[in-house]
C-alpha cells in the first residue's frame, strides 16, 4: 500500500478514488437510522468525500460557509450528532464513533477526509483510530482529543455560562452568556457573535435538553496518537482558550507529521469568523496542486519577468580576480580555499573541491552548490568531495551575500529593509552566475556539462537562477520558496509572524513590491533546456503542500520530483539521489 504520506498530489489522487467507491454522490438530504434514533444529514456536491463534524454546541448548520464553497469541488457531507439540529437526541446510551461508522455506509462513502471543529475533532481522531482504513486525512479547527483532562478553568467557565438557566432557567440570557464569551469568538468579530446568536436561538436544544449517555471508546486518543498516519492540518484561533491551544499542541507532537497554525483575530468558531479563509485551507490541504495552479494563473498576470530579466545583468568580461589562501587534501581530493569579486560589490567566499588528476588533464563536469539560510559555503563541501572522488566532479560552494562583513549592519535594525534585501536578493544571483564563470575558465571543468544544487535559500535563489543563467544544463532544487515574498507575508514560522506582527501594513507592502519581482514563480517556467530535479521533505517546518505543489505548477514538463521522510534537513537518501540524478543527467567521468 502506497505511503499516505507520500505526496501531496497522491493524496488528492487517493481523495478521487475513494470517490470513485463512495456511490453516486447525487445531492440529498434525509435521515441514517441508528440504534434508538436517526441522524438527519445533507450531501452535496461530486467527487472526493469530505464529511464536515460539527463542535458541541452548535449543530451542522455552522459549517454554512464552508460547507457551501467545498461543494463545488468535492462531495461534503454534513450531520447532526444525537441532539443537535434535525436529530432528536434520544434515551439510550449510544457511541459517535459507531453512529459516524453509520452515516459512512448508509451514504456509501468508501474512504473521506474528516474534518471537525472541537468536539467534531475529538471524533474525526476517535474514528481514524476505529477505523484507520476509511480517513484519508484529518483536518481539525479549534480540537480536543479524548483523555486529555480539562483544566479547572475550563469547567468554571462552562458553569459562568451556564449559570442563568440553572438559576433562571432563561434560555435568552443563557445563548447571551455564550455569545459573550471571550473565548468561541474573538471580541472585535461582532458580525460572527451575531451569527452565533442567530444559530443558537435557532438551535438551543444542547443547552437546554438532557442528553443521553455517550460511550466513549475503550481507549481513548491520548496514548494512540501514534497510530494515526494520515496527513494532519490543524488550525486554532488566537483568541480560544488555553485548554483548546494546548490540546492542539499534544495533537500536533502525537501525530506524525501533523502541521499547526495559530491564526491571529479569531476565536474557537473559526467557521464563523473566518469561512473564506478557512474554506481555502481545507482546499489547500487536500488538493494542493489545483490552488497552485489557480494561484500561478493569477500570479503570473501581475508581473513580466522579460521586464526585470535585466536586474540580473553584469559585466561578464570584468577580472574575476580570484585569490587562492589554502588548500586542503582529502584523500586525492583537493579543497582549494578562494575567493572571487563580486559584480555588486565585495568579494564572495568559495571553496573549489577538485577531483584527483593532474589539473587541466582531463575536462571534468561541474556543479555550484549554494546553502540553506542556516548554512556557509562549508554546507556542501563533504558532499562535494564525495562527488569529486566518486563521480569526477568539480565543485565551486559559495556564501551568500548576508553572510559576508561588509553586508552586516546595512539594515539598520530591520531584517525586511526593501532596498537591502532586494539587492541581496539580486546579488545571491548575480554571485552565482559569476561563478559559473570561474567554473567555466577552469581548465578542469567542461562548460558543457555545468550544474546547481541549491538548498531552502540556495534552492529558492536556484529557482529565479534557472530562468535567467542558461549554461547549467540541470538544476537541484531542494525545499525552496517559489515565492519568498508570500511566505513571508502570509506564512506562519517564526520569520513570516515577526514580518507581520512588527512592520506596519506600509512596510509590508513596500518589502512586497520591492522583491515580488525577483520571485522564483515568475522565472521557474523559462528554466527549459535545463532539467530540473525538485526534492521535497514530508515533514517540512517550512515549505508547505502548497508552496511544493507551487514550485512544481511553475515548472516545465518534464521535471524529476522525489519527496522523502523526513524534515528541512534532509536525510542521506536525497544525498544520494542527488548524486545518482547527477551523474546521470550531467555525466560522470571524464571527457578528452
Amino acid at each position: 500500500m502506497p505511503d499516505p504520506y507520500a505526496l501531496p498530489a497522491f493524496l488528492s489522487l487517493a481523495l478521487l478514488l475513494g470517490a470513485a467507491t463512495a456511490g453516486a454522490g447525487k445531492d440529498a438530504t434525509g435521515f441514517v437510522e441508528v440504534p434508538h434514533a436517526r441522524l438527519w444529514y445533507e450531501v452535496r456536491g461530486e467527487g472526493a468525500a469530505i464529511v464536515l463534524l460539527h463542535d458541541g454546541l452548535l449543530p451542522s448548520t455552522a459549517w454554512g460557509g464552508p460547507f457551501e464553497e467545498l461543494t463545488k469541488s468535492f462531495r461534503v457531507i454534513r450531520y447532526d450528532r444525537r441532539g443537535y439540529g434535525r436529530t432528536e437526541a434520544g434515551k439510550d446510551p449510544y457511541s459517535d464513533v459507531e453512529d459516524l461508522q453509520a452515516v459512512f455506509d448508509a451514504l456509501k462513502i468508501g474512504r473521506a477526509a474528516l474534518v471537525g471543529c472541537s468536539n467534531g475533532s475529538k471524533l474525526a481522531v476517535d474514528y481514524t483510530l476505529a477505523h484507520p482504513d476509511r480517513v484519508e486525512a484529518l483536518f481539525l479547527v479549534g480540537p480536543v482529543i479524548s483523555g486529555l483532562p480539562y483544566s479547572e478553568h475550563f469547567q468554571r467557565r462552562g458553569m459562568v455560562n451556564f449559570r442563568p438557566m440553572f438559576q433562571e432557567k432563561s434560555v435568552e440570557k443563557l445563548i447571551d452568556a455564550w455569545v459573550r464569551d471571550p473565548y468561541l469568538v474573538d471580541a472585535a468579530d461582532t458580525a460572527a457573535k451575531e451569527r452565533l446568536r442567530e444559530l443558537l436561538k435557532a438551535n438551543p436544544g444542547p443547552m437546554t435538553g438532557s442528553a443521553p449517555e455517550r460511550r466513549t471508546p475503550d481507549r481513548p486518543a491520548i496514548g494512540r496518537l501514534g497510530e494515526i498516519h494520515v496527513p494532519t492540518r490543524i488550525v486554532v484561533g488566537a483568541s480560544d482558550v488555553p485548554d483548546v491551544h494546548a490540546h492542539a499542541g499534544v495533537l500536533e507532537a502525537g501525530i506524525h507529521g501533523a502541521r499547526r497554525e495559530v491564526w491571529p483575530g479569531v476565536g474557537h468558531f473559526i467557521q464563523l469568523e473566518k469561512p473564506e479563509q478557512l474554506t481555502r485551507e481545507i482546499h489547500v490541504f487536500l488538493r494542493p496542486d489545483e490552488v497552485a495552479k489557480a494561484d500561478l494563473t493569477r500570479v503570473s498576470q501581475s508581473i513580466d519577468p522579460e521586464k526585470n530579466r535585466h536586474l540580473f545583468d553584469y559585466d561578464a568580461k570584468a577580472p574575476l580576480d580570484v585569490q587562492e589562501t589554502g588548500t586542503e587534501r582529502r584523500g586525492e581530493v583537493r579543497v582549494v580555499d578562494l575567493s572571487y569579486a563580486s559584480p555588486l560589490g565585495g568579494r564572495v567566499p568559495a571553496y573549489l573541491i577538485l577531483p584527483p588528476g593532474p589539473p587541466g588533464a582531463v575536462r571534468h563536469p561541474a556543479v555550484l552548490f549554494l546553502h540553506p539560510g542556516q548554512g556557509s559555503r562549508a554546507t556542501f563541501v563533504d558532499e562535494a568531495v564525495e562527488l569529486a572522488r566518486d563521480r569526477g566532479f568539480v565543485s565551486l560552494t559559495i556564501s551568500a551575500p548576508f553572510l559576508r562583513p561588509e553586508n552586516r549592519g546595512q539594515r539598520g535594525g530591520n531584517p525586511w529593509h526593501p532596498e537591502v534585501s532586494r539587492k541581496e536578493q539580486v546579488q545571491n544571483v548575480v554571485d552565482v552566475r559569476r561563478g559559473f564563470d570561474l567554473l567555466a575558465a577552469r581548465p578542469e571543468v567542461d562548460p558543457r556539462r555545468l550544474a546547481y544544487v541549491g538548498h531552502s535559500l540556495g534552492a529558492t535563489v536556484g529557482g529565479t537562477l534557472a530562468g535567467v543563467e542558461k549554461r547549467p544544463i540541470a538544476y537541484v532544487l531542494m525545499a525552496g520558496y517559489s515565492s519568498l515574498t508570500s511566505a513571508t507575508a502570509n506564512g506562519h514560522d517564526q520569520g513570516a509572524i515577526a514580518f507581520q506582527e512588527l512592520l506596519t501594513p506600509e512596510q509590508q507592502k513596500a518589502y512586497v513590491d520591492a522583491l515580488a519581482p525577483l520571485d522564483a514563480i515568475h522565472y521557474l517556467g523559462q528554466s527549459r533546456p535545463a532539467k530540473l530535479l525538485f526534492q521535497f521533505a514530508k515533514n517540512d517546518e517550512f515549505i508547505t503542500p502548497l508552496d511544493a505543489a507551487t514550485s512544481l505548477a511553475a515548472a516545465p514538463d518534464p521535471k524529476d520530483v522525489k519527496w522523502y521522510g523526513t524534515d528541512h534537513s534532509f536525510n542521506e537518501g536525497a544525498r544520494r539521489d542527488r548524486g545518482e540524478w547527477l551523474g546521470r543527467v550531467v555525466g560522470a567521468g571524464v571527457n578528452p
